[in-house]
């Protein structure tokens, strides 16, 4: 898989985490957790290590854009 491939698999399982956790950097601190107690799955751990820290960059940065785009959508939904 290349990075872009493998910054894919890990966002996926970022925004699938979201609706567990209280608030973005909570959700990184499960993925955090979960990588250092070999919990992840073996898919993601693989994309995870493939990276390089320029991609985790930009994936945090596409994590963060999505949430303000899914919180966006919330606010239009309850107004």
């Amino acid at each position: 898989m290349n990075e872009q491939e493998a910054k894919a698999i890990v966002l996926e399982w970022l925004k699938e985490q979201t609706g567990k956790a209280a608030s973005p950097l909570i959700t990184i601190n499960y993925f955090e957790n979960d990588f250092f107690s070999y919990d992840l799955p073996g898919e993601v751990v693989q994309a995870y290590d493939s990276i390089s820290r320029h991609t985790e960059y930009e994936l945090l940065a596409e994590f963060a854009a999505w949430g303000l785009k899914e919180g966006a959508k919330r606010r239009a939904v309850n107004s």
